[in-house]
């Protein structure tokens, strides 16, 4: 008995599978239950992963909003564009069947700096970077529905 009393003054030490076995001792005369402490972890644990999910969720509506503004602006470059290249063209005709030097073919000259001015703002380098983000919105939305639903 006496050395058992050294043990718990730390007198001396304990190798490890008399501290393992010195443990149990103590957590049986606890009577205390050691599946609550099981339960509380899974508890936390299952806390966390609910809020992650939720988060995830709301990433996920975030990302699909994001991607529905960005398709209806590409929708808008595209017409534009579109609109915009009916009007270089209309410009170009007007231009080869009109004499140089009068006031038509000086007005067609503002008019095609004016449409260059707007070929920049619904440019084909513009349409393709809203394309890849785009894309990249909707990878992200496929990867997120995949972790919330495993």
């Amino acid at each position: 008995m006496k050395r058992f009393i050294q043990y718990e003054l730390g007198i001396r030490n304990l190798n490890s599978s008399q501290l393992a076995t010195l443990s149990q001792i103590e957590l049986l005369l606890t009577d205390e239950p050691v599946i609550a402490a099981t339960a509380a972890i899974n508890l936390k644990a299952g806390q966390t992963n609910t809020a992650m999910l939720k988060k995830m969720e709301k990433r996920l509506e975030k990302a699909n909003f994001d991607c529905i503004k960005l398709k209806r602006k590409l929708d808008i470059l595209q017409s534009n564009y579109a609109q915009n290249q009916r009007l270089w063209h209309l410009i170009s005709i007007l231009k080869a069947k009109s004499q140089s030097g009068t006031q038509l073919m000086a007005y067609l000259d503002v008019l095609e700096i004016k449409c260059l001015e707007k070929s920049e703002a619904c440019s084909l380098d513009q349409q393709t970077t809203v394309t890849l983000n785009i894309s990249l919105l909707e990878f992200e939305q496929e990867a997120l529905r995949k972790i919330i639903e495993s």
